[in-house]
């Protein structure tokens, strides 16, 4: 006769739910943790520096839209750094959903910018 092995069962996990649990317990991210995770993921996705978080609020829908300023050309001196104003989705967790720019100027000009 060969000799057949039988390998124990794995305990079945119930992990589902226990994320659920876990997630149901965390509290919820403040102002300035989503703030961070708005500068932090919009900077890794474009690669530009980002300077400021100038607007927050919080939409019916659920998440955050986020206002944040990228320095997309910097200059010497500074003033003269072209910036980058970028609306920004958040879900609830913090992660990035959606971005996009709606404006762009110097960053020593006083009037209304450049669009673009």
């Amino acid at each position: 006769m060969a000799d057949e092995r039988v390998e124990p069962e794995s305990p079945r996990r119930e992990r589902p739910a226990k994320d659920a649990e876990r997630r149901s317990d965390r509290k919820p991210l403040s102002r300035e943790q989503l703030a961070a995770r708005a500068r932090r993921q919009l900077a890794e996705i474009t690669g530009m520096e980002a300077a400021n978080v100038t607007a927050m609020e919080r939409m019916e829908e659920g998440g955050w839209k986020l206002t944040v300023e990228l320095v997309e050309l910097a200059r010497v001196p500074r003033a003269a750094d072209v910036l980058g104003v970028y609306e920004v989705r958040l879900n609830t967790a913090g992660k990035l959903q959606e971005y996009r720019r709606v404006r762009r100027y110097s960053r020593g000009d006083t009037g209304s910018g450049v669009d673009g």
